[in-house]
């Protein structure tokens, strides 16, 4: 649902809140935690909680190590990244949150 553009706010709310719920029963030593921050702060993104979208989706890309297929986070994360930085008037770094998409993107030639 907070992948998606255009929906309902409310379906948002609740798309965030659930996600909220998901964080409550995930321990943070557990792998798939880093998940759960990139939904956070896409669900967050999308309500309009910039800032703290942009503090779950930094948390969860710091848990992708090198050895990750998604060095340094997935792509999706940097695309949120940019547009939320954008909205917090970081234009330097909504910028190089959008340079690292675009570095991905060319990197796996899609």
């Amino acid at each position: 649902m907070v992948r998606n553009p255009g929906a309902d706010p409310l379906k948002y709310h609740l798309a965030l809140r659930q996600a909220e719920a998901a964080g409550r029963l995930t321990s943070p030593q557990a792998e798939y935690y880093r998940v759960y921050l990139s939904t956070l702060g896409k669900g967050q993104y999308r309500v309009g909680l910039y800032r703290e979208a942009v503090e779950s989706l930094e948390r969860a890309n710091s848990l992708y190590s090198t050895d990750d297929v998604f060095k340094g986070g997935p792509p999706a994360n940097f695309g949120f990244l940019a547009m939320a930085y954008h909205r917090l008037g970081q234009k330097e770094k909504a910028q190089a949150a959008l340079d690292r998409l675009r570095q991905f993107v060319k990197s796996r030639g899609w």
